[in-house]
């Protein structure tokens, strides 16, 4: 069209006028096609896209046939044709123009950031290394244990045998500690009331480690190296602070990183309560 329109100017007005339309030309195309639709549609979006919508819809539906036959005919045209979905990085860039824009809060884009990293990140990044981790032997009796938060600050402790603590054959939940002394079974051990350990790989990624806690329906596991040897522990509540990007302090925690605590006890060779 704007071919023809051109040829007609020129052979009637000459080639001077020529360059005139086609300047007059573009800037009414950008500004009645362009500018005043899309100015139009930011200001008046919330009534013009319940009743576009409709009509959207209707060419969805008539268009359908002709979009499938593009995209047999891009396929057929070469092997290697596809579709350009968004990527993690286009994800990210969006999260921030909204977040920019003012449509989801600070804390929102942050999480939505950080859940995009999980099949980046591996278990040994934010595990809690064994020399800070809370730990009880098998032999331990029932009613020997203080169940007082200030001795078992946690609500799963690892139980070891044959008095190694790298030998993880259990965990003990409190919860179960608990209901065993109320029963009146103080002579039990620990080995009596504990469940099986799952392990996992420091290797493992964080996205495969949330698939696993959601369908063992377990909030720890044990950690182990290439060499299958014990090295931490990693919690569900870990992988919840991976998406948050804080600390999950609670009033009972005497350190707030549990991993700093280990790396300044490794350092300093040192016992910290």
């Amino acid at each position: 069209g704007a071919s023809i329109a051109g040829s007609l100017v020129a052979r009637y007005y000459g080639d001077t006028w020529l360059g005139v339309f086609s300047g007059a030309f573009t800037g009414g195309v950008l500004i009645f096609s362009e500018i005043i639709p899309k100015s139009l549609g930011v200001a008046y979006a919330n009534t013009l896209a319940p009743r576009l919508s409709i009509v959207i819809e209707f060419l969805i539906k008539i268009l359908w046939p002709f979009v499938k036959l593009s995209v047999l005919i891009t396929k057929l045209w070469g092997k290697n044709s596809h579709l350009n979905f968004p990527t993690e990085d286009d994800l990210k860039s969006l999260t921030d123009l909204t977040h920019q824009g003012g449509s989801i809060l600070p804390e929102e884009a942050e999480i939505v950031t950080n859940a995009l990293r999980l099949d980046d990140m591996r278990v040994g990044e934010i595990m809690t290394p064994k020399s800070v981790v809370q730990e009880m032997s098998d032999t331990t009796i029932l009613g020997d244990i203080n169940l007082d938060s200030e001795y078992w600050h946690y609500s799963r402790v690892p139980v070891y045998a044959e008095g190694d603590p790298d030998n993880i054959v259990g965990v003990a939940l409190r919860s179960d500690v608990s209901m065993a002394l109320l029963s009146g079974e103080r002579d039990k051990t620990l080995r009596n009331i504990m469940v099986a350990p799952d392990n996992v790989s420091e290797d493992m990624y964080l996205n495969e480690l949330l698939k696993r806690f959601i369908i063992t329906r377990r909030h720890l596991f044990c950690v182990r190296n290439e060499k299958d040897e014990y090295i931490g522990i990693v919690t569900l509540e870990d992988i919840i602070e991976s998406l948050i990007g804080e600390e999950i302090v609670d009033e009972l925690d005497i350190h707030e990183d549990m991993q700093e605590l280990a790396k300044r006890k490794k350092r300093k060779n040192i016992n910290i309560p």
